[in-house]
This record gives C-alpha cells, sequence and structure tokens, in this order.
C-alpha cells in the first residue's frame, strides 16, 4: 500500500466517524431535550457537525486516485545502439520490435514451463525446438513458448544481442522463479543460432557471479547452449565450474551439474565423477531395482568425508520422497558415519535418536550397528 491510499483510508475513517458521532449527539438531544432545543441546537452547528466530514470524504476521494497512478516503467537495457540490419532471408520483413515483442511475451509468466505430460517430439520438431534429457518437459500448454523460442532461432545472429540484453535484464530485476527460467530457455536458444557473439554472451553468462539463487537456471540455459553451440573452447571452462565451482556458488553449481554433464557429453568430452553423479547413478539403480549399496560404498571412497555424506543424503531424501522412511533413516547414518559435523544439518534433523541420547558419533554408530549398517 503507498502513501496516498494509506491517507485515503484514514480521512474515509476520520469522515465516517465524525458523521456517527453528529448522529449520535443529535439521538441524544431528540431524546433528552425537547424538540424545539434539540432542533436550534443542529440548525445552528449543522455547518460543524456536517462539512468536516464531506471535506475528510473529498480529500480520502483524491487521495486514492493518487495512489492509482501508475508509476513511470523501469527504463529497459539498450541492447546496441545501432537497429538491427535488414539483410538475410528472414530479417529482409521483420522489424526489431518484432524481436521485441517476442522476447516479451517468452519473458512473461503467463507463458511458463508446465510440468505434466510431455509434448510429442513431432511437435517440438515442428517448431525446430529439441528436448535435453536433463531439461523440463514441455508440455501443450508450452506450445505457445516452444514456438516462439524457434521463431527467435529463425531470425538469424543479429538477433542475439537483443536476446543478451533481455536475458540480463532478467537477471537484474526480476523476482520470479518463472522468469529466471525462461531466461534460461533464450541461453539454448542462442546456442541453436549459434556464432562468435553466441559464443562470447554464452561464456559470459554461464560465469558472471551472482549471489541470486534463481540464477542458477541461466547459469544452467547457458551450459545447454553452449553444448548446442558446438564450440569445444566451452570445454574447459565446463569442465572446471564442475570440478570446481566459484566460491559462494556451490549451491548453484551443484544443482546444475546434470547440466554442465550432458553439454560436456555433446561437446565430445567425458564428464568428471563426481559425488553427486554418483549418487544419481545410483538412484537410477534404485528405481531399475538394482541398487548395490556395497558398490555406491566403494565408488564413494575416492572422496572427501563430506562428499560422502552429501552423496548418501541425496540418496536418503530418495527413498524419504518415496515413501521408504526405514531406508531412509539407515542412508542418514551412513551419511553421519561419514561426516559427523555438527554442521551437517539435514540428516540430523531427520534421524530418529532414541529419546535422551546425545548427538554424537557414539549414538550414531550405536543405532547404525541396531538397524544393520548397509556397506558391510
Amino acid at each position: 500500500m503507498n502513501k496516498w491510499k494509506a491517507i485515503a483510508y484514514f480521512l474515509f475513517a476520520v469522515g465516517l466517524y465524525w458523521f456517527i458521532g453528529c448522529i449520535a449527539v443529535t439521538y441524544l438531544l431528540i431524546v433528552t431535550a425537547p424538540s424545539s432545543e434539540a432542533w436550534s441546537f443542529w440548525t445552528a452547528w449543522i455547518p460543524v457537525l456536517t462539512v468536516p466530514p464531506v471535506v475528510l470524504w473529498y480529500l480520502g476521494y483524491r487521495s486514492l486516485r493518487k495512489s492509482r497512478i501508475t508509476p513511470l516503467p523501469a527504463p529497459m537495457p539498450v541492447a546496441e545502439p545501432r537497429a538491427l540490419p535488414r539483410t538475410g532471408l528472414h530479417m529482409e520483413t521483420v522489424k526489431e520490435s518484432s524481436v521485441s515483442e517476442i522476447l516479451d511475451q517468452i519473458v512473461n509468466e503467463d507463458s511458463g514451463i508446465v510440468l505434466g505430460y510431455r509434448m510429442p517430439d513431432e511437435t517440438l520438431r515442428k517448431y525446430g525446438w529439441h528436448r535435453f534429457e536433463s531439461g523440463y518437459n514441455y508440455t501443450d500448454a508450452s506450445e505457445h513458448l516452444v514456438m516462439n523460442l524457434g521463431r527467435l532461432v529463425q531470425f538469424g545472429p543479429e538477433v542475439v544481442p537483443v536476446m543478451a540484453a533481455k536475458i540480463q535484464y532478467v537477471t537484474r530485476s526480476a523476482r520470479s522463479r518463472m522468469l529466471f527460467v525462461n531466461a534460461g530457455l533464450l541461453c539454448e536458444a542462442i546456442g541453436k543460432i549459434g556464432g562468435e557473439e553466441a559464443y562470447r554472451v554464452l561464456r559470459s553468462l554461464f560465469a558472471q557471479y551472482s549471489n541470486v539463487y534463481e540464477y542458477q537456471y541461466v547459469r544452467g540455459g547457458a551450459a545447454l547452449g553452449l553444448a548446442l553451440l558446438g564450440d569445444k573452447r566451452a570445454v574447459q571452462l565446463l569442465w572446471e565450474a564442475r570440478v570446481n565451482p566459484p566460491q559462494d556458488m556451490e549451491a548453484q553449481y551443484g544443482w546444475i551439474g546434470r547440466n554442465i554433464d550432458e553439454a560436456l557429453t555433446r561437446l565430445g568430452a567425458e564428464p568428471p565423477e563426481t559425488w553427486d553423479g554418483v549418487a544419481v547413478q545410483f538412484i537410477s539403480d534404485v528405481s531399475s531395482g538394482t541398487p548395490d549399496f556395497k558398490r555406491l560404498a566403494k565408488s564413494l571412497e575416492k572422496f572427501s568425508s563430506e562428499d560422502r555424506g552429501a552423496a548418501w543424503n541425496t540418496i536418503a531424501q530418495e527413498y524419504w520422497n518415496r515413501g521408504e522412511k526405514v531406508m531412509a533413516q539407515r542412508c542418514w547414518l551412513e551419511a553421519l558415519h561419514n561426516n559427523p559435523s555438527p554442521n551437517f544439518v539435514t540428516p540430523w534433523a531427520y534421524v530418529e535418536l532414541p529419546p535422551g541420547s546425545s548427538k554424537d558419533i557414539a549414538t550414531v554408530e550405536k543405532l547404525r550397528k541396531e538397524l544393520g549398517p548397509l556397506t558391510e
């Protein structure tokens, strides 16, 4: 609520109570005083009793009108000072405003991804789009979004600076997760367009520092865009980010690990073996009904105690989501067995310790022995 609306509500309330007070005073005069005295009092004081409420209501009305004045729109960043060239098969009849309109439709909460039944592959091919294994499931509700992404790709390299400016606008001003998701899709579209400018933009977006958690969707989209671009220069950048994520951005890089792995694979490079990759592989084994805990423990031996604990924690959460509470408890005990640090918050919060027991490694080992170690 802005200040003008607050003032309006206050003036309306004061005027209303003033008017009610006038009615109450008049009623008391009629009841307690002779009729002639009441009417003479009312006639003498009618301006005092009626004019102030009317004035207050009018001022409240003016304040309410001021509160409805739409603020000036935030200035949009200028992608490049020159107009888009009118050359090429698609740009001859397409104006720069058309590209901006398409971008406005894409970076809009109403055009977001809707998870559910997957859109048929033939529909994606119809619009010149694709499906990554680590990407979102497009549905029929997403068809307009996919169509617009395909149209942008057809415009060619000339629109890359405009698209990059729109992505940066989202990263600076958006507060919606869905807008960041769609900005990530624009990164993939830039990769499909290709060209030296596309590589420069995607490399910059991937490596850009951001303390906004939702920026992970832009970073993940940039990784997949580099894969679509097919430029081998991106291999070293992606590899380093996968193995050694920048300080204070580990959470973002951990979440998009699958995107980076897929991008490296598409670029012909073998993804590095990481603890979360081992955990994801084990979870797929769980889904197929062939989990091997001893092999899992063997695969995790090369990692640090913190990473081993994180892998077991990821697997425990998967079992918990499946409703297998006992197995989840046993996995969390394995996580604490590898990393009993009190800062390892999630396992300590979820594991059911005996009443009165202390949160230490001795209690973990005792309970682990009672339930049966998974790796022995």
